[in-house]
């Protein structure tokens, strides 16, 4: 055994070097992803905080909006559609990534529960 380390070891270390460095890869790479998940669901967070059109969608949704009910919307409101197509298409965009690219899981989209029970 020791000799064959002695006669190999330029050979071994090499081989230990490269496992390292694809090791290190593939745990850089994981870092990334999780660091891109992130990102992703604070921005979509900041546009479902900050974005008057689905601010005034969710106030609808809650029956808190002062002039105008969820059956008004539906019943050929269009001003308001296109304020509900953007809540819907931002909480599409959440449920494609968790339900068909599965990039997300469910506990990193909990936050968004409530509009998705909605």
């Amino acid at each position: 055994m020791w000799q064959f380390i002695q006669d190999n070891w330029k050979a071994l270390i090499g081989f230990l070097i490269a496992v390292f460095g694809v090791w290190k890869y593939f745990d850089a790479r994981k870092n990334e992803l999780v660091w891109k998940r992130t990102e992703f669901l604070f921005e979509q967070a900041r546009l479902l905080d900050s974005d008057p059109d689905i601010s005034e969608a969710i106030k609808i949704l809650e029956d808190r909006h002062n002039s105008i009910s969820l059956e008004d919307v539906f019943e050929g409101n269009k001003d308001y559609l296109h304020k509900f197509d953007k809540l819907l298409n931002l909480l599409d965009r959440i449920a494609y990534a968790t339900v068909y690219q599965k990039t997300l899981s469910i506990d990193e989209v909990v936050n968004f529960g409530w509009y998705l029970k909605k």
